[in-house]
């Protein structure tokens, strides 16, 4: 046999034996050639590296196969090899532009061998199979990836390991971004290398290689990460760019007859200028991992921006008085304690002597004010010399020499991690979880630090690699909490957490300010790509924004819109608030709520309920500080689009807005409202003009086309700008609406008539207007839970 083709609507494949390299071609799109397979291993006669080739390669299945992501064309070959039997199975989808390979291996032996990676893709000079292969001695053909003929303008979407990791799109001039803190900020995946040569990255899960002159990309990634976590490394040569793609063994040992075998690895030809570019590869990783991501949006308070370890029961409950008295105006929900309740030597849920009553008592009084009660948990890190960590030194990550495995700085001590294989541990996991649950009863449980339980280590169960045994964990979390219990991952490496959790943390800590800043200073913090930071929330917001309501709830991090103790402007408060809202996400608030000024609580409402849908930022694979956002609403009052521009410059700027982008038909008018610069305009362009938007700002409009009816343009009632519109009738030279969020709520409504109103009544009282602009009609509404517009012009 000279070779073996695969075919779909999307791919042409053909994988060359015995040589074992592939070709992978995309109708009108990126092209695959010479592709190479390879794993290594250990035995006690030292290392063995498989080299992709197929001497003897027997074909089990090759044909038409239906799978969890529909029909495919697929191919399965078995390849012995020195005492290890690879199978290697090829995939072509025949209803989704996805292709999908893995690469298992079975022990054939009788010693015991150890995994250390599985190359499920090297392409292009610098990839690292050729590094192995110099290494040897040995000369082979680098293969080649290509988007176009004739290459552009190169770039790389890098997603980061886990919650916190940095997460965006760097071009050939940048180099990867990293800490300079080194082992004091919390670890990234192990055995992963980090180049500080520009144009040289790596990503976790998934990336993608983009031409930012054709508009044109490949994804390459995997479709889970319960058998091995992966990794993909790009160099952005522009004529001879090249890709890794590896799933880590983590010298995990594979006993005799026994068999390892990847996750699916994934391509996707990507389409720049797409609404919506990575839905066919982020819709198969939920299919694989059977996610429901159907739960509403948490939304609530949350102790720990405001008073951190120093937290009391007295804060607790002042707080929950202010919540319950305003619920009527300010609906929250969840009502989460975070850390600072533990007792110094707690070996399960023990408070300190802040919190006397208990966990059982808080968890009853925020019941009781009709709030669903919260808890902050680590389970899988310590402290150093805690009484915990003495007490059982066994259940602590060790490397190689022994010593216990650095898990960064949390309490201003470097930390460790837990090992989540030693049956002790999985015992007290489990019962910290049912006592949470079941016996003080919380019913949100927000789960921090997990990635502290896959620190490069030795393990008590060492068949398992770092994602098996983070997978098998956060299952049984999952099992013991129960299906009604809503789960949030925090620090949690990204494919581990589907599945699991109903919601995931998807950028760094939030803080109240803008530029990472400790103990008052920025000079030497500004440029940390993963510190607490507003701008590090934004981006990694940004950039995950699509795996939102795919993969679970994105959860942004907290809401800081406190006027006190904080470095952040009017300005940059609102570009939080408004990412936050866009993003359809947890919408968490950490602040002193009695303490907000009125104008803030009337920011807050505003927010409230969040936005349903998903949002999509235009530019996320161009650029690591995307500026353009768009959410398409539609209700009683017709269809509109909430179109934002984010200014990240320090100083104003003028940001003109192409409608034509965020995908407005076109019209001979558009109608326009901004609620936080409170305008409202008619633009026979579409381009819109606006004046200058403050440094760190953002533009939130909402826009409509223009119409020769009545239309209702925006307002302050909700973010949505429509959604307090429940019914909308026009006859002859009459307006009616039904308007109404459900509680009451007081606000400016911009509406445009066909012409000047001769009278406006609201529940049948007289109502009075401004002009504000052609046609445009400003009008100050009181609502009760419904209330009845009438305008007749």
């Amino acid at each position: 046999m000279q070779g073996l083709s695969l075919e779909s609507p999307f791919f042409t494949f053909f994988l060359r034996l015995p040589e074992g390299r592939w070709d992978l071609f995309a109708r009108d799109a990126a092209q695959i050639e010479e592709a190479r397979l390879g794993a290594g291993v250990r035995a006690k006669a030292g290392g063995l590296r498989w080299n992709g080739r197929m001497e003897g390669a027997e074909v089990v299945h090759h044909g038409l196969e239906h799978t969890l992501h529909g029909p495919v064309h697929l191919a399965r070959l078995r390849v012995p090899s020195e005492g290890i039997a690879f199978s290697v199975e090829f995939a072509a989808c025949l209803e989704r532009p996805l292709f999908l390979w893995r690469i298992g291996l079975e022990n054939a032996g009788a010693e015991t061998i150890t995994v250390d990676t599985i190359d499920l893709l090297q392409l292009g000079p610098a990839a690292q199979g050729d590094d192995h292969a110099q290494r040897r001695g040995q000369a082979t053909p680098t293969g080649a990836v290509r988007l176009h003929a004739d290459p552009g303008d190169l770039a790389f979407f890098t997603n980061g390991f886990q919650s916190w990791s940095y997460a965006g799109t760097l071009g050939p001039g940048d180099r990867m971004p990293r800490t300079r803190l080194g082992p004091i900020l919390w670890p990234e995946n192990p055995d992963t290398p980090v180049s500080r040569r520009p144009g040289d990255f790596v990503a976790h899960m998934f990336g993608v290689l983009v031409d930012r002159t054709h508009r044109s990309g490949l994804l390459a990634g995997f479709l889970a990460q319960r058998q091995a976590f992966g990794t993909l490394q790009a160099r952005l040569a522009r004529y001879a760019p090249s890709l890794h793609l590896w799933a880590h063994g983590d010298q995990a040992e594979l006993q005799s007859g026994r068999m390892l075998q990847t996750d699916w690895a994934c391509l996707q030809p990507v389409a720049m200028d797409s609404l919506d570019p990575l839905a066919p590869y982020l819709d198969a990783v939920a299919v694989e991992n059977g996610v429901q991501a159907d739960r509403s949006a948490p939304v609530g308070w949350c102790s720990w921006y405001k008073y951190m370890k120093a937290v009391s029961e007295r804060e607790i409950d002042s707080n929950l008085s202010w919540a319950a008295g305003h619920q009527a105006t300010i609906p929250l929900s969840v009502f989460q304690l975070d850390d600072g309740y533990q007792a110094p030597d707690a070996e399960f849920l023990e408070t300190n002597d802040r919190f006397p009553d208990g966990l059982g008592v808080l968890a009853r009084r925020v019941s009781s004010q009709g709030f669903l009660p919260g808890l902050w948990l680590a389970p899988f890190i310590t402290a150093p010399r805690s009484a915990f960590a003495r007490r059982h030194p066994s259940w602590i990550l060790r490397g190689r020499h022994g010593l216990p495995a650095n898990a960064g700085s949390t309490w201003n001590v470097l930390s460790r991690g837990l090992d989540v294989t030693h049956p002790e541990v999985v015992d007290w996991a489990r019962r910290m979880i049912r006592s949470a649950v079941h016996e003080h009863g919380f019913g949100y449980l927000k789960l921090d630090f997990l990635y502290a339980g896959v620190l490069e280590a030795r393990r008590h169960d060492p068949t398992r690699t770092r994602a098996q045994a983070l997978d098998a964990m956060l299952r049984l979390i999952r099992q013991e909490a129960g299906p009604d219990v809503t789960l949030l991952g925090c620090g949690c490496p990204m494919g581990s957490g589907l599945g699991v959790f109903d919601a995931m943390r998807i950028g760094t800590d939030v803080a109240p300010a803008w530029h990472p800043t400790y103990f008052g200073t920025q000079f030497f913090f500004r440029p940390e790509p993963t510190f607490p930071a507003v701008r590090n929330v934004l981006r990694n917001t940004l950039a995950r924004m699509p795996l939102h309501r795919r993969w679970w709830i994105n959860d942004p991090d907290c809401l800081l819109i406190r006027q006190e103790d904080t470095r952040l402007t009017p300005a940059e408060v609102q570009t939080l608030a408004t990412v936050l809202a866009l993003s359809g996400g947890s919408l968490i608030v950490s602040d002193d709520l009695p303490a907000l000024a009125e104008e803030r609580v009337e920011w807050l409402a505003r927010l409230l309920p969040p936005l349903q849908g998903r949002a999509h930022v235009l530019d996320a694979l161009d650029t690591d500080r995307p500026t353009e956002i768009v959410l398409e609403q539609q209700g009683p009052a017709g269809r509109w689009w909430l179109c934002a521009v984010l200014n990240w410059d320090e100083a104003p700027r003028s940001m003109p807005i192409d409608l034509r982008r965020f995908g407005l038909p076109e019209a001979a008018t558009y109608l326009w409202a901004d609620p936080w610069q409170r305008q409202a305009g008619v633009s026979t362009s579409s381009t819109l003009y606006l004046g200058s938007i403050p440094g760190h700002g953002i533009a939130l409009l909402a826009v409509r086309p223009g119409s020769v009816d009545p239309v209702w343009l925006g307002d302050t009632l909700h973010v949505s700008q429509g959604h307090a519109v429940r019914q909308w009738e026009t006859d002859g030279n009459r307006l009616q609406a039904l308007l109404g969020m459900g509680r009451p709520r007081s606000g400016t409504a911009w509406i445009w008539l066909p012409a000047q109103p001769r009278a406006a009544e609201l529940d049948g009282l007289p109502l009075g207007w401004q002009r504000a602009g052609e046609g445009i009609f400003a009008f100050d509404l009181h609502l009760g839970n419904t209330s009845r517009l009438m305008i007749h012009w």
